[in-house]
């Protein structure tokens, strides 16, 4: 998620003929894995085990947010960062100010400064934890979460130069990663309901995720770090974190997301349904722009992946890459669509819908 949250990215990575994986590995033999019954909830059985069923990777983008930083785990509230923290919130509100008073391009170079400012605060404000470093991320965790930061160290850095492959961009600084011991944790750092079943967030230049044992239970740690790698929410938010740089955050939140669910599964094989399985009643582009505040957010998620999956096929990940580029540059989704593919958001959706009705 991003600072205005949010970002996506890919390697070079093509289809890896993998099926489309709509039960979890982890569910128990017999139990359902129906995504419109399971999507980003976490169910208890009979057993009484906890099983993870499927993965809402909840971004902040429209969220207003009041504190980076939860309590407890040892990790300050902003108002406790002294200087970093203040600069920080004074980037942001003022970041808020001019996207409302100035031009794109304007608004695209302050939020590129927002998130580089994000990115350096929660660094300077987690400078008192442990730290996990690899080629392109540091980790930040809790005394006692040394695994858990290994696994996703070595995820991040597996999926991390496919995506910047795929995008053609290179990052130029290292990306904090911040591990929470819960999802209550990192629901209330974001102002969300403790019982979100939330994993990870990009937001600003910086990730956090919910440490892998929270929701991946008591298999032997190798199996964590491959279950963590298949399913777990390190390629969308990195894909976020792509997309965060590629577009200077000029992404409808609706396209992102769909983005970085369409990389997700180029990358992983994970996806909430086959791109073809949308209900028959959608939300419409208007409604879309509301994203985080739709009520059937499974519809959204499902309806945005389809719709990018859809236009990828048209215009293949190089298309999909130049509409970014053209966003970068300031234009609209419209004025970007049209010069890639001739068509307009409206367009689009009905070629869309028209493509479902083929294969129904």
């Amino acid at each position: 998620m991003q600072g205005q949250p949010t970002s996506s990215g890919l390697s070079g990575w093509r289809g890896t003929g993998r099926k489309w994986r709509t039960r979890n590995p982890l569910l128990p033999p017999g139990a359902s894995s129906h995504p419109s019954s399971v999507v980003g909830r976490l169910k208890v059985f009979p057993t009484g085990k906890i099983f993870y069923c499927h993965p809402v990777f909840r971004c902040a983008y429209n969220h207003a947010v009041t504190r980076l930083w939860p309590e407890g785990d040892g990790v300050r509230l902003i108002d406790g960062l002294g200087l970093a923290g203040r600069i920080v919130l004074i980037c942001l509100l003022v970041s808020l100010l001019i996207f409302i008073q100035f031009p794109g391009g304007v608004r695209q170079y302050i939020h590129a400064l927002a998130r580089e400012v994000n990115r350096w605060g929660l660094l300077a404000g987690t400078r008192h934890l442990a730290s996990a470093e690899g080629k392109h991320f540091i980790v930040r965790y809790t005394p006692g979460y040394a695994q858990a930061a290994a696994v996703v160290l070595d995820a991040a850095e597996l999926f991390y130069p496919r995506i910047a492959a795929d995008f053609g961009v290179t990052l130029p600084a290292k990306v904090p990663v911040l591990i929470y011991q819960n999802m209550a944790d990192l629901n209330r750092s974001f102002g969300w309901p403790a019982d979100e079943s939330t994993m990870g967030v990009y937001w600003a230049g910086t990730i956090r995720v919910v440490a892998p044992a929270v929701w991946i239970g008591d298999a032997e740690p190798s199996r964590q770090a491959e279950v963590f790698q298949e399913v777990g929410p390190m390629a969308h938010e990195i894909t976020h974190l792509f997309v965060d740089y590629v577009t200077r955050g000029n992404c409808p939140r609706w396209f992102n997301e769909g983005i970085a669910q369409y990389e997700e599964y180029r990358l992983t094989g994970f996806s909430f349904a086959p791109p073809e399985a949308v209900p028959p009643v959608i939300y419409t582009l208007d409604e879309l722009h509301n994203f985080d505040y739709l009520p059937d957010q499974n519809l959204a998620y499902r309806q945005t992946f389809s719709m990018v999956a859809f236009l990828a096929g048209e215009t293949g990940w190089s298309g999909l890459k130049a509409v970014m580029q053209r966003l970068g540059r300031g234009e609209t989704l419209d004025e970007a669509l049209r010069a890639v593919v001739g068509w307009d958001t409206a367009t689009w959706v009905r070629k869309w819908q028209d493509w479902l009705e083929e294969r129904s």
